[in-house]
């Protein structure tokens, strides 16, 4: 959480920067690659008591390093967005509606976003999982999956707005902060397995290890163009 508030108060003392609006500081139909930085907060109590009774660790959760592609218009947006697993990550899709004027100094956006919520974990395994007679030489995963929907309020700070000059041509740079909160209400599932010819996860799924929370919040920033 302290990362994430100083790379905000990092965004917003640069004098010349970011924003929503087109080469001509209008707000016109664009498409907008952002890369950010998030964090998501979920019920993981059970699963940290679980790897430190039978593991002795417990799983850190860093920053999600993420890429979104969106399409902006006068008043409506959609795109899609994905976080890179660190050890959890998501991909998701959202369709929104702008709440602010054109003229505001924060561009607000509403998004109903719908997607995958996912983890990746190559240190810990099933409790008394016995490997299959020559399958020693596999390099066995457990993987995490559920899916989720949300709201997702996006915020593009307009006041600082930009364009990076590369000869004739511009480069819009847009940025502002993101901050999200939905449920997990469908299938939450734990699998362990391995890749059989890279191309194929093959994995056995397991009840025995806790889920995560149903309920997620998450926060982010970001930069785009």
């Amino acid at each position: 959480m302290k990362k994430l508030i100083a790379i905000l108060f990092l965004l917003g003392t640069f004098s010349h920067s970011f924003a929503q609006l087109d080469a001509k500081g209008q707000h016109g139909d664009m498409v907008v690659i952002s890369v950010s930085a998030n964090k998501t907060f979920f019920g993981m109590s059970d699963f940290n008591t679980w790897t430190r009774q039978y593991f002795n660790l417990k799983e850190r959760y860093l920053l999600n390093p993420a890429i979104d592609i969106g399409i902006i218009g006068s008043r409506y947006t959609l795109g899609l967005n994905a976080a890179i697993p660190s050890p959890f990550g998501f991909v998701s899709g959202y369709f929104g509606r702008r709440l602010t004027g054109n003229h505001a100094k924060i561009s607000s956006w509403l998004n109903l976003e719908i997607g995958g919520f996912s983890g990746h974990f190559t240190n810990i395994s099933p409790l008394a999982y016995m490997t299959p007679i020559g399958e020693n030489d596999k390099k066995f995963e457990m993987r995490y999956r559920a899916g989720f929907i949300g709201l997702t309020s996006k915020n593009y700070l307009d006041f600082t707005h930009s364009n990076l000059k590369l000869g004739k041509a511009r480069i819009l740079i847009n940025s502002g902060f993101t901050a999200s909160v939905g449920l997990m209400p469908f299938k939450r599932t734990w699998r362990y397995g391995y890749y059989e010819n890279d191309s194929t996860f093959v994995a056995q799924k397991y009840n025995s290890i806790p889920k995560l929370g149903r309920v997620y919040g998450n926060v982010g920033v970001f930069v785009g163009f």
